[in-house]
């Protein structure tokens, strides 16, 4: 899952009761990344404190290792906001919660990278509009 985008499924089955017979399928299914979401919460003002929360749930049926979020943002965050994140069972979900304070008003883009030991670049932006 970590380098390729698709999968060819081949399944191959034969006839016990008719040897001879055999039936051959393939189909290739194109993966998509699991979602990662950004909520914002309230109206984003200049040099105001805006509650952000980011969360992920893990789709899969095993336990996500070495789990990092990176968040992101021109004229939101001076720096990258880099977070190592605990283990993440089966279905279970992980929440992050920030408080940005933007420093330059218009239209800025928060983006959030979610890496782990089964996916990588798992990324999700959102549109904040910044009034002064």
């Amino acid at each position: 899952m970590l380098n390729c985008e698709s999968m060819k499924i081949s399944a191959l089955v034969m006839d016990k009761d008719n040897s001879g017979y055999n039936y051959m399928s393939e189909d290739i299914v194109v993966l998509e990344d699991p979602p990662i979401f950004i909520n914002v919460q309230g109206m984003a003002r200049m040099y105001n404190y805006l509650p952000v929360e980011i969360y992920f749930i893990n789709p899969i049926q095993e336990t996500l290792t070495n789990c990092s979020l990176t968040v992101s943002g021109s004229g939101l965050l001076r720096h990258d906001f880099e977070h190592n994140l605990p283990d993440l069972p089966p279905n279970h979900k992980v929440l992050v919660k920030y408080y940005i304070v933007p420093y330059k008003v218009g239209q800025k883009t928060i983006t959030a990278d979610f890496d782990c030991s089964f996916f990588r670049d798992i990324k999700k932006s959102c549109i904040i509009n910044v009034k002064p």
